[in-house]
């Protein structure tokens, strides 16, 4: 296993003149990664095809970004702000193989080696102004955004197979995207309590160009464009001890797929929700409760949309899924505190969940397809139990807690319930000591259990840091973690398809690392930039 070196860089500026803010930063982060993968597959069809593979990839990372902006205060009552940021990624992965053996009905079929060189560039501008003020006894809150980027893959992946004709596989891949955003609250005391209202506008797309030189994969030129706009109106009073809040958010979306210039209408789609929120705290002595009920949509990524099929060998294709529909959450939530200890009690059901599945090709049943489907519903109970005291110079934070859903799938010709609970324990300690060290040791222990239609097997990892501040306004920091000291975490997990399983074996990650962080503060102050955003779930599913 080679060692990697990965570095960090930060530096923040804001200068301060009456009113008038300029801030700004500059961040670069790069270094290398590495992965290994050991995967073993079976799939059901007219023969028994078993896949074992090992990967073993080493990466080249590098991310700039850059910031400035302005604020300026008129007075107490009225600011405005504008700021630009300018995000570059780019990863080149010089050294992936893949060793590959295939057998039919238990019996030898073909092996390969496969290699991959892939590289891309991922550049981002982002543009926010906002106006935050308060006119007679309103509270307004504007936000607008501006969005657009481009990420550009070339990928080829060598095949050179022992039985039958060695293979060469090139693509190229363009996504451009853009965004813009607008986003209005308006606030106002109102009887025993205060009134919310307002409304947002987002119009996104995103173009999408795909070629395959050697015709294995097909070309595509398709365009997805999409309008949304929001409205709500939230209530929140407080009746003696009792705060009640109240709030209904009205959404319409349309989207727009063309291929090719032409518009695509089994891929487009409108939507229109309605959804609901409610909210309850009381103290009933020491002890403080909330409960609350929310109602929302969460629209598949552009990814999870994208029907482009990456290349991953012979047998092996990826790609997303334009037909996919939005998942809608329905979430109950418990909460009450005494002194440090915190239990939160939630039940929420996925209705059209999205989740990652393995099925076959319709003309080709041997080659796996992996992509994503909706499934009718899941439905999630958590249980988390918390405490965080502190003891002298001793800061705990511990939390033991299970996760359980209820979910079902067609595997093998049968109904497969994956119902088997996970639980989870962590143990974040701080050690607050003299002249200006701090130690910190913390732990995570993830139990084996079912999420979706995987089967995650056990993980743990134990981090440790010392750090000490420097001068009286403890302006220098100098920190050294180390991170999964014992090297344990691992990913081990099990996917099950309708004719099909995958297992992820002992796969590992570089997350065994040793940081060193130097930072020094002079003249420090806080940002009094408001501006908050609008189009957020768009620039997430981006």
């Amino acid at each position: 296993m080679e060692r990697i070196f990965f570095t960090l860089n930060q530096f923040d500026f804001n200068y301060r003149h009456k009113g008038l803010d300029i801030i700004g930063s500059l961040f670069y982060s790069g270094g290398k990664d590495g992965t290994n993968i050991s995967l073993d597959q079976q799939t059901w069809v007219d023969t028994l095809w078993t896949q074992k593979s090992d990967a073993y990839t080493l990466a080249r990372r590098e991310n700039y970004k850059a910031r400035l902006g302005a604020n300026y205060m008129f007075n107490e009552k009225h600011s405005v702000g504008i700021l630009y940021d300018f995000v570059y990624y780019s990863t080149e992965e010089p050294n992936y193989t893949m060793r590959s053996e295939i057998s039919a009905d238990g019996k030898p079929y073909d092996s390969w080696k496969s290699k991959n060189v892939l590289s891309n560039e991922y550049p981002v501008h982002l543009v926010n102004a906002y106006y935050v003020g308060t006119i007679g006894r309103w509270l307004v809150n504007f936000n607008t955004d501006m969005r657009w980027s481009y990420e550009e893959d070339k990928q080829t992946t060598t095949e050179d197979s022992e039985n039958y004709q060695d293979r060469t596989v090139k693509t190229n891949r363009r996504y451009d995207n853009g965004l813009f955003a607008s986003k209005l609250v308006l606030s106002y005391p109102f009887w025993k309590g205060n009134l919310s209202f307002g409304g947002e506008y987002t119009h996104t797309y995103q173009k999408n160009k795909f070629a395959n030189e050697q015709g294995i994969l097909q070309d595509t030129d398709n365009k997805v464009q999409e309008y949304s706009i929001s409205a709500f109106v939230e209530y929140r009073l407080k009746l003696g001890k009792l705060d009640v809040g109240a709030g209904i958010r009205y959404e319409h979306n349309t989207s727009d797929y063309y291929e090719s210039g032409k518009l695509v209408n089994e891929q487009s789609k409108v939507y229109d929700n309605i959804f609901p929120t409610v909210s309850l705290a009381y103290p009933f002595g020491p002890v403080s409760a909330n409960l609350s009920y929310t109602m929302k949509t969460r629209r598949p990524s552009y990814s999870q949309l994208d029907g482009n099929m990456n290349y991953i060998n012979r047998y092996t294709y990826m790609s997303g899924n334009p037909l996919l529909k939005p998942t809608t959450y329905s979430d109950l939530t418990w909460m009450s505190s005494y002194k440090f200890f915190q239990l939160i009690i939630s039940y929420q059901r996925s209705e059209n969940a999205i989740i990652h599945v393995t099925n076959q090709l319709e003309t080709q049943p041997n080659i796996s397809h992996t992509t994503y489907q909706n499934f009718n519903k899941i439905d999630k109970v958590t249980f988390l139990l918390a405490a965080s005291p502190t003891i002298g110079c001793w800061n705990l934070n511990y939390s033991a807690g299970i996760i359980k859903q209820w979910f079902e799938l067609e595997h093998l010709g049968a109904i497969k319930k994956m119902h088997r609970p996970m639980p989870y324990l962590s143990m974040f300690n701080t050690f607050t000591l003299p002249k200006g060290f701090q130690i910190t040791l913390d732990g995570v222990f993830m139990g084996k259990g079912h999420v979706e239609n995987l089967l995650i097997g056990e993980n743990k990892y134990i981090d440790v840091g010392i750090g000490k501040t420097f001068f009286k306004d403890k302006a220098l920091l100098v920190k050294l973690d180390c991170s999964d000291v014992f090297d344990w975490r691992r990913n081990n997990t099990t996917l099950y398809g309708e004719r099909n399983i995958l297992r992820e074996k002992d796969s590992w990650t570089d997350l065994q690392n040793m940081r060193l962080t130097l930072r020094y503060r002079f003249n420090s102050s806080k940002s009094k930039y408001k501006g908050t955003g609008a189009g957020e779930d768009e620039k997430a599913r981006l």
